[in-house]
């Protein structure tokens, strides 16, 4: 059957063998092999970040909407940030147009930003399009350990 998932060391003879294929393997290619697979979840978890009305920092954007009656009326489309802390979202476009990459040994994110938000919303210490370390142990836990797992195996 197609797609079944071998140990390592199944395939291997020999310890020595098997210490030899360890030893040659390309940890950083694995890495950036599974990162490469995985942009389309690191933008995912970055919409559901700013759902949260949350930096890369892991703290409420700032700054907060400044008049009481828009903070209530984006409240009621998406309560999830609180009363008042920004999501970035009213017609979803900056939403959806984020994306990742990953080039050489960085990720970056990309976005059509024509409100300015990114200018805005990001400071020396946060980003509102970068994830948080919260969101950044979610995308490991949910989708990269196991891709790294697969592409070594497949390496091995």
């Amino acid at each position: 059957m197609g797609g079944e998932f071998t140990p390592f060391f199944l395939k291997m003879g020999t310890i020595s063998n098997m210490i030899e294929r360890i030893q040659r393997l390309n940890i950083k290619e694995v890495a950036v092999i599974s990162l490469q697979e995985n942009t389309k979840n690191m933008a995912d978890m970055n919409r559901q970040q700013l759902m949260e009305g949350v930096g890369s920092d892991g703290e409420p954007l700032n700054p907060s909407y400044a008049w009481e009656s828009y903070a209530r009326q984006k409240n009621q489309m998406n309560s999830l940030p609180g009363l008042g802390n920004p999501d970035l979202k009213l017609t979803g476009k900056t939403h959806d147009s984020i994306t990742y990459t990953v080039e050489g040994e960085m990720i970056k994110s990309k976005l059509n930003d024509v409100y300015g938000l990114e200018a805005k919303y990001t400071t020396a210490l946060s980003s509102p399009f970068r994830l948080s370390k919260d969101f950044k142990a979610l995308l490991i836990r949910h989708w990269l350990r196991k891709s790294f797992k697969e592409k070594a195996n497949e390496k091995l």
